[in-house]
């Protein structure tokens, strides 16, 4: 059977498809183009079949598939003044490539769904929170002792009283959208949507009319009568700007018009309208770097920035750790609808000597994977990933075992003690603090028994 054979046996369902689809064969010439592929690119079967594709399309990714016979996914191709996302794959005919076949979808399409999809969720978590009276999220990012966290933590119930913009930094994981929630729902603004916008997942060309909407004609495929954007659908509540540090600068423009006069004006539109809403942005980059090398505005910074929150890595806060652990079991148990097991000491260990890149995020895709694991109730060391217990098994004392008919040597001792102090002190001086002796004694010890190099001090 050849290629137009199978195409014409198949004509009726692939118009029937809501995706755009366009096949070519052995040539890169276009033998077929289903219904939605007009309605997406405005191309027509007619314009489109018998041309080459690189005619109709140039630049398209279809003449690599035919080349290589290797498929591609999530291939974003502009059209016209369209962006799709294509997935593409050969066609093959007794073992031979004989065409290839893309399957897309417009791109803006898809954005728009997900911003009725946000609408939608947090119209439901809004009326969820006023008829159970729960709060967003529990204080999961502030349980426990660690002195850092704990001023985190009351300055952000402060932050909760003032309807001041607020900048959240940290590391990826470790919790700053949770952060960002828990002022919200302190704030007079807590009958009000929370909207989170990541700035980083949408395209820059999408980002503006997400956040501030677009009138009826702004672009080819604008809904009629327009759309609402971001801003105006949490009007009265929070804005969350999730990695600020990666809007286009040319947007970066707009969002301090907004901080100034508290007024955003559509895509396509010739109307200021204001809007009241409290902004918190959050970033994982040195923003003053950024500035630096010109890629932030200064004045956007130190508008954003009128209180500043700094949540440190789970790395730095190690002995809350217990106490994590406790509430995200917890949560997870609920979620996954179990009883909530118990972490085995031995567990506990191997979780302190890992350095947990991912930061609290990171600790409960850990945990939930150790309690889909476990066993009668425990969650003991072999139902920790394998990447974890690895690095605890490196760790100098590990296994170190002190019962009474199998002491230990001192230096092995003095060696676990060292490690530990490595991994939960960020500097040398809150080491030697908290082992009670010099930097002088440290700097010895540590050559003594060779960590000197591995350790992670920063120098100061």
């Amino acid at each position: 059977m050849d290629l137009m054979d199978l195409v014409e046996r198949a004509r009726t369902i692939f118009d029937s498809i809501y995706n755009g689809m366009v096949i070519i064969d052995r040539n890169a010439r276009v033998v077929f183009v289903n219904k939605a592929n007009e309605r997406i690119t405005g191309i027509t079967a007619r314009q489109a079949v018998g041309r080459l594709v690189t005619d109709v399309v140039p630049g398209s990714a279809l003449l690599d598939v035919l080349r290589s016979g290797r498929e591609m996914t999530g291939i974003q191709t502009t059209v016209g003044d369209k962006t799709v996302v294509s997935n593409i794959m050969p066609i093959l005919g007794e073992g031979k490539i004989i065409g290839a076949i893309s399957v897309f979808q417009d791109l803006t399409e898809m954005v728009n769904l997900a911003g009725s999809l946000a609408e939608a969720v947090n119209t439901i978590e809004h009326l969820s929170r006023k008829l159970s009276g729960r709060q967003d999220y529990p204080d999961t990012p502030f349980v426990g002792k660690n002195p850092e966290m704990q001023k985190v933590y009351q300055l952000a119930v402060k932050s909760a009283g003032v309807d001041s913009t607020v900048l959240i930094s940290g590391e990826s994981g470790t919790g700053k959208e949770v952060l960002a929630r828990f002022i919200h729902s302190r704030s007079h603004r807590s009958a009000k949507p929370f909207i989170a916008v990541n700035s980083a997942a949408i395209p820059e060309h999408l980002l503006e009319s997400e956040l501030f909407g677009y009138d009826e004609g702004a672009f080819t495929g604008a809904r009629r009568g327009g759309r609402k954007g971001f801003f105006e659908l949490a009007d009265g509540g929070t804005i969350f700007l999730d990695e600020i540090a990666e809007t286009a600068p040319s947007l970066q423009a707009k969002l301090l018009r907004v901080l100034q006069d508290r007024e955003i004006i559509r895509v396509g539109g010739t109307q200021w309208k204001k809007v009241d809403v409290r902004i918190i942005a959050a970033t994982n980059r040195d923003l003053e770097k950024a500035i630096a090398e010109k890629s932030f505005r200064a004045d956007l910074f130190y508008r954003l920035s009128v209180i500043n929150l700094h949540l440190p890595p789970l790395r730095r806060r190690m002995e809350d750790l217990p106490a994590l652990v406790e509430v995200l079991l917890a949560r997870i148990a609920r979620r996954l609808n179990k009883s909530v097991p118990s972490l085995t000491g031995e567990a506990l260990e191997a979780l302190r000597h890992y350095h947990f890149p991912g930061n609290v995020r990171e600790l409960e895709n850990i945990l939930e994977q150790a309690m889909i694991m476990a066993e009668n109730g425990f969650i003991d060391v072999e139902d920790l990933p394998a990447f974890v217990t690895k690095k605890a098994a490196s760790q100098p004392g590990a296994g170190l075992c002190l019962r009474f008919d199998d002491f230990p040597s001192l230096d092995d001792v003095e060696r676990a003690v060292l490690s530990r102090a490595i991994d939960k002190y960020a500097t040398r001086q809150e080491a030697c603090s908290a082992l009670k002796i010099s930097r002088t004694t440290l700097y010895r010890k540590l050559r003594r028994y060779g960590m000197e190099q591995g350790s992670r001090f920063e120098k100061t």
